[in-house]
């Protein structure tokens, strides 16, 4: 299978295993409360307990209906309390200085960027070394793809690895860290104020993952502008 597609795919399985984790730890939280509630009222009338919805844990997962992510998303926000962490995701794309202006204030613990081309990744460490290690990986995977089109006579492998072939060279071309690439932003805010975010014109989805921010920002996921149906799909961002 070409290369290219290795990084997108171990950011696809930590993704699903930190909304597993949330999860089961939510689904325990709600059993634990479910039994509080019967003890102290006899079993009579348990109020129910929607714990496990209230976090998405990790953000939509490849495949989730979009249309019914963000109503269900939404009515958690709607419900939620408390200091909390959330991805914030954008209608259109835009570049740093706008994204950060639409949470102007607000503790933003990483961006989610998308290059034409390119898979979404949450950055923290300045979209200059972002975009330097997005081209030098780009640059290495054409290097490996052309080596493996010259070894194939699969016809199948061969488009496939023509198409990787044009996306990369694509995204090379393409690749701007100053450029509209940014589509969300990971923030930790009240709830309260979080909800306020969902007034403003350019925000599309204020999706609450969990209290506190994971160890590491590649588990989230935000839903990028072309997104409409599936989430995940396409898996990378179109080429102009």
């Amino acid at each position: 299978m070409p290369g290219s597609t290795d990084a997108a795919e171990e950011r696809l399985i930590l993704r699903a295993v930190a909304a597993l984790v949330a999860f089961v730890f939510a689904s325990g939280v709600a059993v634990v409360l479910t039994r509080s509630d019967e003890d102290a009222v006899g079993g009579d009338d348990v109020p129910s307990v929607d714990g496990e919805l209230l976090f998405s844990g990790a953000g939509p997962l490849p495949g989730a209906d979009v249309p019914t992510y963000v109503a269900a998303r939404t009515d958690a926000l709607s419900r939620v309390e408390g200091r909390v962490t959330a991805v914030v995701s954008f209608r259109e794309y835009g570049i740093e200085r706008e994204a950060r202006a639409l949470v102007a204030g607000v503790d933003v613990l990483g961006l989610l960027v998308a290059s034409p081309g390119g898979v979404p990744v949450p950055v923290t460490s300045g979209l200059d070394r972002w975009a330097a290690r997005e081209r030098a990986e780009a640059e290495a995977e054409l290097t490996n793809l052309a080596a493996m089109l010259e070894t194939t006579e699969d016809p199948d492998f061969r488009a496939e690895f023509q198409a990787d072939i044009a996306r990369l060279t694509g995204l090379l071309e393409h690749l701007d860290p100053r450029g509209p690439i940014v589509f969300g932003a990971v923030v930790r805010l009240h709830a309260t104020e979080l909800r306020a975010l969902t007034d403003r014109a350019e925000v599309r989805l204020v999706d609450v993952v969990s209290k506190e921010p994971p160890d590491d920002l590649v588990v989230l996921a935000g839903l990028r502008p072309e997104e409409t149906e599936r989430a995940g799909t396409p898996r990378t961002r179109p080429l102009p």
